[in-house]
């Protein structure tokens, strides 16, 4: 189950940043750039998980993107 909201989280804001983006924000150039900065740090952060799983156990890679899925949660409705 934890796999699956790995997985669907960030694809969710991967496929909707451009319709939440076009309520805040008008200017669609700040906007690529936004969406290309998230799809750039989701690339790095896939491949920053796949090196730590070789070091360390998937609990606690798990643990760490859970705690940053929280930390997210709580403060999204600060950012908007």
């Amino acid at each position: 189950m934890m796999c699956v909201f790995q997985l669907l989280y960030p694809l969710y804001f991967e496929v909707v940043y451009k319709e939440i983006g076009q309520y805040y924000i008008k200017d669609d150039a700040f906007l690529t750039y936004i969406g290309s900065a998230s799809f750039i740090a989701f690339s790095i952060w896939k491949l920053i998980g796949g090196i730590m799983l070789d070091f360390v156990s998937i609990k606690k890679v798990n643990t760490v993107v859970l705690i940053i899925m929280i930390l997210h949660v709580l403060t999204i409705q600060y950012t908007v």
